[in-house]
Formats: C-alpha cells, sequence, structure tokens
C-alpha cells in the first residue's frame, strides 16, 4: 500500500525511509511505497548507516537484509514511529478537513426549514462565493438532547450555521441571532373546508401535523397550546419531513401551522390547500434562530444569516 501524498511534519525523511526499508526489507518494494525511485532511497539508508555509525543493511545480490544491528534498531523504534505515523495522520486529516470546508457553507435543521432555501442557496453561491453547499437534516431527536447535539456539531465543525424556531441560551462560544416574526396560518385541504371557517375553529376540528413539538412551544400568542378546555382535545402528529406533512394536510388527514415562506412554498406545489387566518388577536407568530460560533459570526456568513431568518 502507498503512503498518502503529503508533506512529513513530525517524522523526519530518514526516519521514515528506513522504517519502510526495514518492514519490506527491500529498497524496491519501500521505493514503491514511498512512491520515489530505489537508487535515492538506497543512498538515503547508506548516509543513516554512516552516520549511526554501523552497518544496519545487508546488501545481498538480489535481496536486501537486516543486520543484527539493524533488527534491534527498528524494533527498538517501531513504536515511537507507530506513535508518530498516528499523530501524523490525525493532523493531516484535520488539516485537509479544514482545508476542503474553507469554501463550504453546511446549513442544519431539524425538519422544519424550507424557508427561502434556493434563493439563500443562489446567493450564498453569487454573492458570498461559498462553493460548495450543503443542507443536513439529521437533528429529528428528542428535544430535551437537540440542543446538546446542535452546539456540539457546530463546535466540531460539522455544521456552519443552524437553523431553527428553538431559541436556546448562547454562551462563550456559540451565538445566536433572532429573526424577525412571522404570522402563521393553518393550511387545511379544500376538500374539508367548510364555507366561512377560519383557524380558530378549525384548529381543534383534525389532527395537528407539525415539525416537533418544539416548534409549538415556540409559537407567541397561540391560544390553543394554553390548553383552554375548548382546546384539550387538540391531537399533534409529529412529522419532520415537509413533504409528508404537506401530502396529510392535502389528503385532509390533518392540518398544519406554516409560516409566510412555507405558504408560497405550498402553493407552488399544490393548488388544493387553503390557508386560514386566526381570528383571535394577536395571530400565532413564530421566529427563526440562527446559531453559528461566535469566531465566526463575520463576514461573509452574518449577512448570508441575515437572509436565511429574516
Amino acid at each position: 500500500m502507498k503512503t498518502r501524498g503529503y508533506v512529513m511534519i513530525f517524522c523526519s525523511k530518514q526516519l521514515k525511509y528506513f522504517m519502510e526499508s526495514a518492514k519490506k526489507e527491500s529498497f524496491t518494494l519501500a521505493a514503491d511505497t514511498l512512491c520515489i525511485t530505489p537508487s535515492p532511497l538506497s543512498r538515503l539508508v547508506y548516509q543513516l548507516e554512516q552516520r549511526v555509525g554501523c552497518q544496519l543493511f545487508e546488501r545481498l545480490p538480489g535481496k536486501t537484509k537486516l543486520t543484527e544491528e539493524g533488527k534491534a534498531l527498528y524494533q527498538e523504534l517501531l513504536p515511537c514511529y507507530e506513535r508518530i505515523q498516528k499523530v501524523e495522520d490525525n493532523w493531516n486529516c484535520r488539516r485537509n478537513y479544514k482545508l476542503s470546508n474553507r469554501d463550504k457553507l453546511v446549513i442544519g435543521t431539524s425538519g422544519e426549514y424550507v424557508n427561502k432555501i434556493s434563493t439563500v442557496v443562489k446567493r450564498a453561491v453569487q454573492r458570498y462565493h461559498y462553493r460548495d453547499i450543503c443542507i443536513i437534516n439529521n437533528f429529528l431527536i428528542d428535544d430535551l438532547i437537540r440542543q446538546d447535539a446542535v452546539f456540539s456539531s457546530l463546535i466540531k465543525g460539522d455544521i456552519t450555521v443552524y437553523v431553527t424556531t428553538e431559541c436556546y441560551p448562547d454562551n462563550d462560544d456559540i451565538i445566536r441571532i433572532d429573526g424577525a416574526y412571522q404570522k402563521l396560518s393553518l393550511a387545511v385541504s379544500n376538500d374539508i373546508l367548510e364555507a366561512e371557517s377560519h383557524a380558530d375553529e378549525v384548529i381543534y376540528s383534525f389532527p395537528l401535523v407539525q415539525h416537533n413539538s418544539a416548534f409549538l412551544k415556540q409559537c407567541d400568542n397561540f391560544m390553543p397550546l394554553n390548553y383552554l378546555p375548548e382546546y384539550q382535545n387538540l391531537a399533534l402528529l409529529t412529522v419532520p419531513d415537509f413533504t409528508n406533512r404537506l401530502d396529510l394536510v392535502k389528503a385532509g388527514v390533518a392540518i398544519s401551522l406554516m409560516t409566510p415562506n412555507e405558504m408560497r412554498y405550498s402553493t407552488h406545489i399544490d393548488k388544493s390547500i387553503a390557508f386560514l387566518n386566526f381570528e383571535s388577536r394577536p395571530a400565532p407568530s413564530v421566529r427563526y434562530c440562527a446559531y453559528a460560533l461566535r469566531n465566526k459570526y463575520k463576514e461573509p456568513l452574518n449577512s448570508l444569516i441575515s437572509d436565511l431568518i429574516f
């Protein structure tokens, strides 16, 4: 197996060349592993022998053999060499990961975010020069542990920014940027909609399908969530995938709260859904929040985050 093509930082060339030659007991095979020709490898090992003052390899016709001194040196160096190699590999993996992600934007969500995604991606390429953009939607875990998973992913660099309606307290490492409040409407299939219906009546008549229970907790001024007597039968279905939620609404199986951007997206896909306003005042609303590392919250990321949540 050939070695990785990166520059050695912690391991000296002479150590690496000796260890590979000793392992193979062949300058030809070692040179192939090291991606060099046998001649310079043999010369470098000879220079090492001159420095240590003893012969390490016995050069026989058609083959190379370790001397007793060579075997002893190889065995003594092997544990140290393997530890250095591990450090070398880990360091280069970290460096290559950082280089590969330098122009990469990774947006994390929890299944609730279709807000302006296509527009943001287009702007990210044209205006902010992100070359690679990825949407990670794998935070569909219990509400109680989602914050730890999100913050850990931000700190490790697995995601660049996380967008949600959930308001977590920020800390020394992570900043929370609050977006603008968005009024919610109720998505209902035309097949089950009665004349002159409004959201306050329909909300407790059918199961409510949402991204997760945390979304409902963030709905300001939403009286049904205060469990007044007439709303005690409110049923909640948790369906993270937006398309699946939309299918349930279209089929008349459930209803769903939607932001203005989700409404526009839904209308574009299907015309059989009506959007009802709430007559109670003030109307229920939510706001999106973005989370990012404090030391990364600068141009162009801060401008892009504004596009995401406002």
